[in-house]
C-alpha cells in the first residue's frame, strides 16, 4: 500500500497513531480473554495464563510497548485511555477472585490492577525486549506468581510473631517486635534527626520487652 493511501482513511498522522495504539489494546485484551478461558484453576492459574500471553506478545512484537510508551508524549489522553481500559478489566477479575476468597478482600481491586500492569510492563521490558532471544524465562514467570501468591493471598489469621497490644496502647512507629536498632543506625539517626529520634527508636526493644 502506498504511504499516501493511509490518508484516504485517516485525516492525520495523529489519527493513525491513535488507531495503532487502540489496536494494540484490543489485541491484548482479546488474547487475555482467550487465556482466561483456557485457565484451569484459581486466581494464580488465571494470572499465569494472562502474564504468559502478555510476555509472548511482547516477544513477538517488541515494538508494541515502545509505541504505547511513546503515546504518553504524543497523545497523553490516549496513553491514559490505554491503561484505564486494561486496568478496568483486571480490576473486575480481581473483584471476582476476592468474592471467591482467592485474593485478600482488604485490597482495592484497582490498586492490584495497576500493580499487574506495572509488573507486566517492566518484567516484559527487561526479558522480552532488552534480552537477546526475547523470551521471559519460565523461572521469572514463576517468581512473579510466587510474589503475587504471597502478597495477595487472603489472611489466614494473625501474622506470625504478632504481639497483641495491651488495651489503650498505641502501635510503635518502627514496626514489629523483631526490630532492633543497630549502633550504626542509631548514630545515623542521631546525626540526621537528633538524639530524641534515636532514643525513640532505641526504646523499641524496651517497649516490647514489657509486653512480651
Amino acid at each position: 500500500m502506498a504511504t499516501g493511501s493511509f490518508y484516504a482513511y485517516f485525516a492525520s498522522k495523529e489519527e493513525i497513531f491513535a488507531a495503532v495504539v487502540r489496536a494494540i489494546n484490543a489485541d491484548l485484551r482479546t488474547a487475555m480473554k482467550a487465556a482466561l478461558a483456557r485457565a484451569n484453576g484459581g486466581q494464580r492459574a488465571r494470572e499465569r495464563e494472562c502474564f504468559r500471553v502478555y510476555f509472548e506478545m511482547m516477544s513477538k512484537r517488541p515494538w508494541m510497548d515502545r509505541i504505547v510508551r511513546e503515546s504518553e508524549f504524543v497523545a497523553p489522553a490516549l496513553f491514559r485511555e490505554y491503561y484505564e481500559h486494561l486496568a478496568r478489566g483486571y480490576a473486575r477479575g480481581v473483584r471476582v477472585a476476592q468474592l471467591a476468597g482467592e485474593v485478600d478482600p482488604r485490597y482495592d481491586p484497582e490498586v492490584i490492577a495497576y500493580a499487574y500492569t506495572g509488573i507486566g510492563n517492566f518484567v516484559g521490558m527487561r526479558w522480552a525486549d532488552w534480552t537477546a532471544g526475547g523470551q521471559v524465562p519460565e523461572d521469572v514467570l514463576d517468581d512473579v506468581l510466587e510474589l503475587l501468591g504471597r502478597g495477595l493471598a487472603p489472611p489466614a489469621g494473625p501474622a506470625p510473631g504478632a504481639v497483641e497490644a495491651s488495651p489503650g496502647s498505641q502501635p510503635h512507629p518502627f514496626g514489629t517486635k523483631d526490630f532492633e536498632l543497630s549502633e550504626r543506625m542509631r548514630l545515623t539517626l542521631t546525626v540526621t534527626h537528633g538524639s530524641s529520634i534515636a532514643r525513640l527508636a532505641s526504646g523499641r526493644r524496651l517497649c516490647h520487652s514489657r509486653v512480651s
